[in-house]
């Protein structure tokens, strides 16, 4: 069964209960309220004739039925027993027709249905005054009453009819509306699970849940396609970065394996391959670190152990020293003795990876600067040495500036993409993977923070780029 039809039929069901409950109880109203009005003129008539019976000979005046139909007063029926229950007196139909048996035996002031031949009739039995045993029956027809019931019977079977039909018809044009917007989101759906990535919905409609659900979809096949588009980016750039120092190894084991080399030769050989097997490995190292980041706390995350930022940075410098050496660069480390919650390890190689790309991006006879400080995230005056968690949300944010030529506006998000390459010379003797920025960052989004690099601030002479790294998990003394 489809939405649509599950939507009418509910809808249907809906205003079916509740008209039919309505009906009921008007049908059963207007029933007790006739009835109570017969009673009422019934008994009234009866209490009559039998205080005036005694006069009369035991038998009935010719005073009209009860005034209970709004057409005039009803024909009046009657009999009289003895004290035997034998009939003294009797109207028509009972001349003719036996008298109900209950009559002889109810007590007094009793109303109670019954047949008299095709009449209905509803009759009333009362004692007559000062003759002990002997009882009145006084009835009246019931058919005006049941001709306004079945009248209003028909009424509300058609009332009841038009408004289920009405509806339904309502139901249904509504049900169209929701279900076209609901087939539109359906069809989107299953064209991007099939693989076109193109597809949008254009719904224009007031309803704002609708129309807010329109946005979402388009907004998760844009994030989807987004996505996808990264990783096939990725994937051929990784097989890329691959193929290079494959056939650099693949190339140098096939020359070995040809032709006789002398001793130097075979040296320069494996120094060649180690060289290509070093590159691989630092490659699948890089790898594997961008897809273990993982947000602190989850399953599968980094450990959650109280890191000293000193100490993070002091074992990253160590390891970019030697490079630095080399190049004539001087490393200036700035810091106190904050603490945060992460993994040493990782939160090692984030700063490392910082480190090492200042290193490479600033000129000999220059410096790269390592601070670390607490800043609040409201935008609040940092206070550098101060430790815990604050009140107002603060971060710990490590800032890395190096003396090159600056991050092109146009650079500054693309750079931490894996295996980007900008259109700036390398200022570097020894390509890196592409991967190192966005491994920092990766690391720096699993702590509760980010990785961003700063534009030059107007009208600062001094070069270089600076990145800030925040990591969000702060941790007491």
């Amino acid at each position: 069964m489809t939405l649509r039809s599950r939507m009418i039929m509910t809808l249907a069901a809906v205003t079916a209960l509740a008209l039919g409950s309505g009906f009921a109880a008007v049908a059963f109203t207007f029933g007790r309220l006739q009835r109570a009005q017969l009673d009422t003129e019934l008994l009234a008539v009866a209490r009559d004739e039998a205080r005036e019976a005694p006069g009369n000979g035991l038998s009935f005046s010719s005073r009209p039925g009860p005034a209970a139909s709004d057409i005039g007063a009803m024909s009046e029926y009657g009999v009289i027993f003895d004290e035997t229950g034998a009939v003294i007196t009797a109207t028509a139909p009972f001349d003719r027709i036996p008298p109900p048996a209950r009559a002889r035996t109810a007590s007094s002031g009793t109303f109670f249905d019954f047949k008299a031949g095709d009449a209905h009739l509803r009759g009333v039995v009362v004692d007559i005054p000062g003759h002990a045993g002997k009882r009145m029956l006084i009835a009246a027809s019931q058919d005006d009453l049941d001709g306004d019931e079945a009248f209003l019977f028909r009424a509300m079977v058609l009332a009841f009819a038009l408004a289920v039909l009405s509806s339904a018809m309502i139901g249904g044009w509504r049900a169209n509306v929701l279900t076209a917007d609901h087939a539109a989101i359906a069809s989107v759906v299953r064209r991007v699970a099939a693989g076109d990535l193109s597809a949008r919905l254009a719904i224009s409609t007031k309803d704002v849940q609708m129309a807010q659900l329109a946005r979402d979809v388009n907004d998760m096949v844009t994030q989807i396609n987004t996505l996808v588009g990264a990783q096939s980016r990725f994937l051929a750039h990784a097989a890329h970065e691959l193929r290079s120092p494959l056939t650099k190894l693949y190339g140098e084991l096939q020359q070995a394996l040809r032709k006789p080399r002398d001793a130097e030769g075979y040296r320069r050989g494996i120094a060649e391959a180690l060289e290509a097997t070093r590159r691989l490995n630092h490659l699948a190292d890089d790898l594997l670190a961008l897809a273990r980041a993982k947000p602190v706390g989850v399953e599968g995350a980094a450990v959650d152990e109280r890191v000293a930022v000193a100490s993070i940075v002091e074992s990253a410098v160590e390891l970019v020293q030697e490079e630095a050496r080399a190049r004539n660069v001087r490393i200036d480390v700035i810091g106190g003795n904050e603490a945060v919650r992460g993994r040493a390890s990782d939160l090692a190689r984030m700063v490392r990876n910082l480190v090492e790309n200042a290193v490479e991006h600033s000129p000999s006879d220059s410096h790269v600067s390592v601070k670390w400080q607490i800043r609040a995230r409201s935008g609040a005056t940092p206070r550098d040495g101060e430790q815990g968690i604050n009140a107002d949300g603060d971060a710990l944010e490590i800032s890395v500036r190096d003396a090159g030529d600056g991050v092109p506006e146009a650079e500054r998000d693309k750079i931490f993409e894996p295996f980007f390459r900008g259109p700036r010379p390398r200022k570097t003797h020894r390509p890196g993977t592409g991967l190192g920025l966005g491994i920092a960052r990766e690391i720096a989004r699993a702590h509760g923070g980010d990785l961003v690099v700063d534009a030059p601030s107007e009208g600062d002479p001094r070069r270089g780029a600076t990145f800030r790294a925040t990591i969000a998990k702060l941790a007491g003394s």
